[in-house]
C-alpha cells in the first residue's frame, strides 16, 4: 500500500528533481513551431520520441536503428559547428541545440533564425530564402 501511495502521489504532484518533464513546454513549443526536418542531438532524441510522438527525430539513444557513422557525425557537428554537408544531405530545416554550442554559433552566423526553447536550448530554423547547397537526398535508417 505504501509503494502504491508513493507512486500515485508522484503522478499527481511530481517533484521537479525527478525530471518527469525532461522537455520544457518552451522546448515543445519551439520544436512544434519549426517547419522541416528536425536535427537533434543523440541525448535528446529519446525525449522527443517519447513526448512528441508525432515528430520524427534525426537521431536518438536507441542505438540499434542508427549506424555508428551517423552517431559519430552528430558528435562532430556539435563539437565543430560544421553542419552544412549533413544538413543538406538529410534536408534539415530546423535544429535543436544548446545555446552557446559551436553549432548554435555557426547557425546564427549563417543566418538561421533562433527561437528560445527554454532550459538553455534554442531551435534554429533555416531562413525561407536559404536553399540547400547541393542536390540533397534523404536516407532513412
Amino acid at each position: 500500500m505504501a509503494a502504491a501511495s508513493v507512486v500515485v502521489q508522484a503522478w499527481i504532484a511530481p517533484a521537479p528533481r525527478l525530471q518527469w518533464n525532461p522537455l520544457a513546454p518552451e522546448t515543445i513549443a519551439a520544436i512544434t513551431a519549426c517547419d522541416g526536418r528536425l536535427y537533434n542531438r543523440y541525448d535528446e532524441g529519446g525525449y522527443i520520441v517519447w513526448f512528441m510522438k508525432e515528430r520524427p527525430v534525426f537521431i536518438d539513444s536507441r542505438q540499434d536503428p542508427f549506424p555508428a557513422q551517423l552517431v559519430l557525425e552528430q558528435i562532430r557537428i556539435e563539437q565543430t559547428g560544421d553542419y552544412q554537408r549533413v544538413f543538406d544531405r538529410y534536408r534539415i530545416g530546423c535544429a535543436l541545440t544548446a545555446v552557446g554550442s559551436p553549432l548554435a554559433s555557426t547557425l546564427r552566423r549563417d543566418g538561421w533564425k533562433a527561437r528560445s526553447a527554454g532550459r538553455g536550448w534554442s531551435v534554429y530554423s533555416r531562413a525561407g530564402d536559404m536553399p540547400l547547397t547541393e542536390a540533397a537526398h534523404v536516407e532513412i535508417y
